[in-house]
């Protein structure tokens, strides 16, 4: 990752660092359920998933993301990097760094390959060339839809974030 950024795991006693990044990107994103959030991710064990920041030198959050353990249905095991988001910065170090990140937690816990999903909003052409320079090829395509609004009388306040009440 180099000398200008360090990544660490997202728990509940520094789950407010990073959610200055997420409100940018999700405004109706309230504190309260970016907390809840982190306390459901967090409650299985870190070998199986989580959620990991990039910070910089000043430890300002740059990039957030979550990953789980998994496999493909060829058996091969593979760390799975959801739910990227990233800072815009000039140059490629924050995407680089990101994705030395996925690779060193793969590494860690054991698996061959990792898979990293963007929403092609989350990727600008740059990050996506210096993704391409640390090795990752497309592979694939992600189909996404939105679910039924009539599910349970939640409202989404983001990809991945509900809050209780009916939705706006």
């Amino acid at each position: 990752m180099g000398e200008h950024y360090s990544a660490s795991p997202i728990g509940a006693e520094n789950a407010d660092t990073a959610f200055p990044l997420l409100s940018l990107r999700y405004p109706d994103l309230s504190l309260q359920d970016w907390r809840r959030t982190v306390r459901r991710l967090t409650r299985m064990p870190c070998e199986q998933g989580g959620l990991m920041m990039v910070r910089d030198l000043r430890g300002r959050v740059l990039a957030v993301f979550a990953y789980r353990s998994g496999g493909n249905l060829d058996g091969e095991a593979v760390l799975r990097v959801s739910d990227v988001l990233m800072g815009r910065l000039p140059g490629d170090l924050l995407p680089a760094a990101v994705a030395a990140a996925a690779a060193r937690l793969a590494g860690e816990l054991g698996h061959p390959r990792v898979a990293m999903e963007f929403a092609d909003a989350a990727l600008g052409n740059d990050a996506a060339e210096a993704l391409s320079k640390a090795g990752f090829e497309e592979e694939g395509r992600l189909l996404v839809r939105t679910a039924s609004a009539a599910a349970g009388g939640c409202r989404p306040v983001g990809p991945g974030f509900i809050a209780a009440g009916p939705a706006a």
